[in-house]
């Protein structure tokens, strides 16, 4: 009786190993595939998927994780918008559309094509 115990018990141990070990294993798959993100100009006008039509621009733009959230970080160039000077976080998963500028100069002078 004891050895048929000892049996169950280690054959649900290992069913309970195995499924543990199949949650764990593909956890990284996102940061593995990932390519490194890197913007060539100095300016990412940044429109997210919520509101499509209104963009920000953010000055040399770079991508900083907080926890499994990943955020693309810059000093807003917007000089209609509140933002303006200031360091902005936008969550990547957020983002619908980007468009790149050489610098905040070539940015500024495009004129009322943008708001």
């Amino acid at each position: 009786m004891r050895l048929r115990q000892t049996i169950v018990a280690a054959a649900v141990a290992t069913v309970l190993l195995c499924a543990v070990a199949s949650l764990t294993v593909g956890q990284n798959v996102r940061t593995e595939n990932a390519s490194p993100l890197a913007f060539k100009g100095g300016v990412a006008v940044l429109f997210l998927k919520s509101d499509p039509r209104t963009g920000i621009a953010l000055e040399k733009p770079e991508l900083k994780q907080i926890g499994k959230s990943e955020f693309l970080v810059g000093t807003a160039v917007s000089p209609k918008n509140w933002t303006d000077g200031k360091l902005v976080w936008i969550p990547v998963d957020a983002i619908g559309m980007t468009t790149e500028f050489k610098d905040a100069e070539s940015y500024r002078n495009q004129g009322d094509n943008r708001q």
